[in-house]
């Protein structure tokens, strides 16, 4: 047990000093909190009338919207869903909510009216918002906010499309919520007001999530799991592709999801005659934790997809696993570097076959105490800043135009 003290000590140690390093001050006597409030709009408004809209709904991928709205269902939070699309027509969210779809802007418009809608809620920028939520509600003068995520912006034709400084201009354009830093910069950088932008990560049901006991052996099972959609982004033909240089370690290698790249993975395992890696069908929600729970380490390669530009912004699967209690494995990729520090709350490799190889035998080789340290402050930091609870409370906080206190904490 001392061992793993002093592990995570001298984690929080490096922490430390890698603040430090990036802000050149004195960190000898800790970290100084100051507080402050920031004047909200006007006109209160105590319980809103919130309508959401979702290209498709539901998916089940998606569970950062799943969690939100489950999370307002339960506090009895008056929403309606809007929708164009509901591709997956066998699935079905596991709480009540009212969901229909419409065609067109004009009828979304209608819709609002007719349901007496006080505020607009949308997931993804383009075109979600470009062309369905903002026309919609300058037709109807009512305010909205959107979560921008990763495709709906970092994808290049997407980038081109979406329009985010006239967006941003709109009075009836009341926020933007990002993932990230790495988000905030992006979309200040196309224009869209920095005043306007406000950071609130997408986040996880963590009462779903049992984490492990930080006292117990880990790396037992021998065994490396992903849970993701098969599509390029998330870099999985390289978790395959590098089972080939880890014959020797005696471990397995099982990938769980679906997607359109399904059959181009199993020809990768195919030609390369690797037994070492299985191929497993989608999860529900329950089953990921429980899967979770009995792997060594959770491995999320993402990659920035050539050509497109698509890239993950923050991984809600890395977060699930971050907050499982499980050891996780990324790569330096997009928003990625602000939630997994090498060596602090995971192991981060370059986007290569080889890199990702490397990263996993150095994994088997840490000692038991270091393994444990990072995975406790990896459950911490998701515990603190990834919880669905809190993105919530943001949500309904801006949506009721109250005003929102800031937390600013500095070095000097």
């Amino acid at each position: 047990m001392k061992a793993f003290d002093d592990a995570y000590s001298a984690i929080l140690a490096e922490v430390r000093a890698r603040r430090a390093e990036n802000f050149n001050v004195d960190t000898s006597n800790g970290p100084v909190v100051r507080a402050a409030r920031l004047p909200g709009l006007k006109d209160v408004e105590v319980k809103p009338k919130i309508a959401y809209f979702c290209w498709h709904f539901p998916v089940p991928s998606e569970t950062f919207v799943l969690n939100e709205l489950r999370l307002l269902v339960a506090n009895n939070v008056d929403v309606i869903v809007f929708c164009r699309q509901t591709p997956h027509k066998n699935f079905k969210p596991d709480f009540p909510i009212t969901f229909e779809r419409v065609s067109s802007p004009e009828q979304l418009a209608a819709r609002l009216k007719e349901t007496g809608r006080t505020i607009v809620h949308a997931h993804f920028a383009y075109p979600t918002v470009t062309d369905m939520v903002w026309p919609a509600c300058e037709a109807v003068q009512i305010p909205f906010t959107f979560i921008a995520h990763a495709q709906d912006i970092f994808k290049y034709d997407n980038d081109r499309l979406n329009r985010l400084a006239e967006i941003g201009a709109s009075p009836l354009c009341r926020a933007m919520f990002t993932l990230s830093n790495y988000h905030l910069e992006f979309v200040v950088a196309r224009g869209f007001p920095r005043s306007k932008v406000i950071i609130n990560p997408n986040a996880v049901d963590t009462e779903k999530f049992s984490v492990r006991d930080f006292s117990s052996a880990t790396r037992q099972a021998r065994r490396v799991i992903a849970v993701h959609r098969f599509v390029p982004k998330k870099g999985l033909d390289l978790l395959i592709r590098s089972a080939q240089y880890l014959v020797d370690l005696d471990i397995l290698i099982e990938i769980y999801g679906y997607g359109e790249l399904e059959e181009q993975y199993k020809a990768i395992i195919a030609e390369l005659g690797l037994t070492n890696v299985h191929m497993r069908g989608p999860l529900t929600q329950d089953q990921v934790a429980n899967v979770m729970s009995t792997a060594d380490l959770f491995a999320c390669p993402c990659v920035q997809v050539p050509h497109t530009g698509d890239m993950d912004g923050l991984p809600t699967s890395l977060i699930e696993g971050m907050a499982a209690g499980v050891p996780v494995l990324t790569t330096d990729v997009g928003a990625v570097p602000e939630l997994v520090e090498d060596g602090i709350t995971g192991i981060v490799a370059e986007p290569t076959a080889e890199s990702v190889a490397a990263a996993i035998r150095r994994f088997y080789g840490m000692p038991e105490s270091q393994v444990r340290a990072m995975v406790r402050c990896a459950a911490d930091h998701v515990m603190r800043t990834h919880d669905a609870g809190r993105l919530v409370r943001v949500l309904m906080r801006v949506w009721q135009n109250k005003t929102i206190d800031i937390l600013i904490v500095s070095w000097n």
